[in-house]
């Protein structure tokens, strides 16, 4: 599995797009649920499988980053 922040526009969705693109499952972390679940449906659409998944998090918030890292280390 791959994480990528920052995912849901610019470099970090192409490189999440591209890296699903090559066979990778690819985990992103972003603010937004809405943002995060459209780029999902972006990306498994062109694909056609599913190889996203979705995470929530504020990188400003300490709470946050512990959070999505214990999420991270359990899937």
């Amino acid at each position: 599995t791959c994480i990528v922040t920052g995912a849901t526009s610019g470099i970090g969705e192409s490189s999440a797009a591209m890296l699903a693109a090559r066979g990778a499952q690819v985990a992103i972390v972003c603010r937004s649920p809405e943002r995060g679940e459209a780029t999902k449906r972006k990306i498994e659409t062109r694909l056609g499988r599913e190889c996203v998944r979705v995470f929530l998090a504020d990188f400003e918030r300490l709470t946050d980053v512990r959070r999505v890292a214990e999420e991270l280390d359990r899937s």
